[in-house]
């Protein structure tokens, strides 16, 4: 499979069962409908433009505002609406997990839970439960993370500053602003910076532990599994 893309709006980043994401870009006015993920945790990472989500049904926090570089979190089994509140094309990453349809919702008997909008800079991660984890990673320049993979989990990336180099099994790419990785469940990958921050959003799904497994280097330039760390 292709680990490493530059996608435009419409199109397609991950779909597996467990996540499927995509890059999406509404005009200016466009308003969804009203819909719910039953069973998915739906997270959206914006990247241009100004919205507005709705969860009429949640217990509280009805309405809220959102911008560029929020993360608008939708927990599964709460209705919602998205709307473009600006006057410029509202550009955003779509994912869920797992990967399910939306269902038309029904009025509820309880109170739903709320969406959470969480601002960059500021609050970084996704609230974690065994469907996924994420949020927003910044490394520093000069920096690279050890060589890993998460055993029966699949992860994007979806980059938005700076620039560095990604090692998917093998594979160097240059990643840069509006690129994207995605690596497949027990493929091996790791970051390194240079003289410039790399800022990425990600989801890994499902969330299990241990959630990392390491490698190391032999002499004859293959990579021996270390046992899996948390």
């Amino acid at each position: 499979m292709a680990y490493f893309l530059t996608p435009k709006p419409g199109e397609v980043l991950a779909d597996f069962p467990s996540l499927h994401s995509s890059l999406e870009e509404w005009a200016p006015g466009q308003v969804g409908p009203l819909q719910v993920y039953s069973d998915a945790d739906l997270v959206c990472f914006v990247l241009r433009g100004t919205g507005q989500i709705k969860t009429p049904h949640a217990r509280e926090n009805q309405v809220q505002d959102f911008a560029a570089f929020s993360q608008v979190c939708v927990p599964a089994g709460t209705a919602f609406q998205l709307e473009n509140t600006g006057n410029q094309p509202l550009r955003f990453l779509q994912t869920t997990a797992p990967n399910v349809l939306p269902a038309n919702p029904t009025p509820p008997a309880q109170p739903q839970e709320p969406a959470l909008v969480c601002p960059w800079p500021g609050d970084k991660g996704l609230p974690r439960n065994e469907r996924q984890r994420g949020g927003v990673l910044v490394f520093q320049p000069n920096f690279e993370c050890d060589y890993h993979s998460h055993d029966r989990a699949e992860e994007v990336f979806f980059f938005f500053e700076g620039e560095g180099d990604v090692t998917v099994e093998g594979q160097v790419f240059r990643a840069k602003p509006g690129d994207a990785v995605v690596t497949p469940a027990d493929a091996k990958h790791k970051f390194k910076t240079y003289d410039k921050t790399l800022g990425m959003w990600l989801m890994v799904a499902p969330n299990l532990v241990p959630s990392h497994t390491f490698y190391q280097q032999l002499a004859d330039g293959t990579w021996e599994r270390l046992p899996p760390r948390v």
